[in-house]
């Protein structure tokens, strides 16, 4: 269940960055695109490590 919640937060910066990527201001893009990479990164590090320790 856990990993489903994960999922469905990586989808959701997926379409945040799709739409960072299509943005009509130019200026901004590569700083959102930054930021939605950022999220992304923590979602995927979030709990590494946790249960694997034998």
């Amino acid at each position: 269940m856990m990993y489903k919640n994960r999922l469905e937060n990586l989808y959701k910066y997926l379409d945040l960055l799709t739409k960072a990527y299509f943005t009509d201001d130019p200026l901004n893009v590569k700083a959102s695109i930054e930021r939605v990479f950022i999220l992304i990164e923590l979602e995927i590090n979030k709990g590494y490590g946790e249960g694997e320790s034998e």
